[in-house]
């Protein structure tokens, strides 16, 4: 059998290391407590739970199914934000944009996260309304970032649609897995409310931050849409 060269095991080395750059790791914290709050709501009124290994399988299974879904949405979020990624100049955001990893192998493994975490959630939770939300999850995630729907440059759809798939659907999927609810209710729970109107904020402000590279790159935010003084009434 013949030894590859140093060389491609750089390469290939490399292509790897980007690969799960492109997946922005570091920039989960954030979603990953939205989604595992359920957790420690329910373990602050029932600690015994910790007892109990169906537990541990839950909270597995659930972090996992969030763990595939920020990879998708954010690698997804790379791939049709180069322009924008490029003006802003940040090589650790975004390798595609860097030149650092090829599109054509970011859109696959983005796709591909995206296949394996629906099916993981499939053979684990079943086809039931837990499994159609989180395929919306990923429907809704692609058609933020991708062409031709590409929600975050339409005015007012990017925050509110922002503010759901990143923020309070995550807590209904988790909430409504751990305590076997219905989505209405988790969705009607009051931390669910506020989950959704902080994500709208902070959203704001993050397209706030980005109005020069967002109206230099012709990215129609709300913010670019509305203008940025007029904005600070939103």
């Amino acid at each position: 059998m013949a030894r590859l060269h140093p060389l491609s095991k750089r390469i290939n080395f490399d292509v790897i290391k980007f690969i799960l750059i492109n997946y922005r790791v570091q920039n989960w914290r954030a979603f990953i407590g939205i989604a595992l709050f359920p957790i420690l709501d329910i373990l602050f009124a029932n600690p015994h739970l910790l007892a109990m290994p169906s537990f541990y399988v839950s909270f597995v299974i659930l972090l996992v199914a969030i763990s595939f879904y920020l990879a998708f949405a954010f690698s997804v979020n790379n791939c049709y934000d180069i322009s924008e990624d490029i003006l802003e100049g940040d090589e650790l955001k975004n390798p595609i944009a860097s030149n650092l990893l090829p599109l054509r192998i970011a859109k696959l493994t983005s796709y591909g996260v995206a296949i394996l975490g629906t099916f993981f959630v499939f053979i684990t939770i079943g086809f039931n309304e837990l499994f159609l939300l989180y395929l919306s999850l990923m429907i809704v995630a692609w058609a933020y970032s991708a062409p031709p729907i590409r929600l975050k440059s339409k005015p007012f759809f990017d925050f509110l649609s922002h503010s759901l798939f990143f923020g309070s659907l995550l807590y209904v999927f988790s909430y409504s897995y751990i305590y076997e609810t219905s989505l209405l209710t988790a969705f009607l729970q009051p931390v669910s409310i506020i989950i959704l109107i902080y994500s709208m904020s902070l959203e704001l402000r993050n397209h706030y931050e980005d109005y020069e590279y967002d109206k230099a790159s012709n990215n129609k935010t709300t913010v670019v849409f509305l203008g940025r003084e007029n904005s600070l009434g939103y």
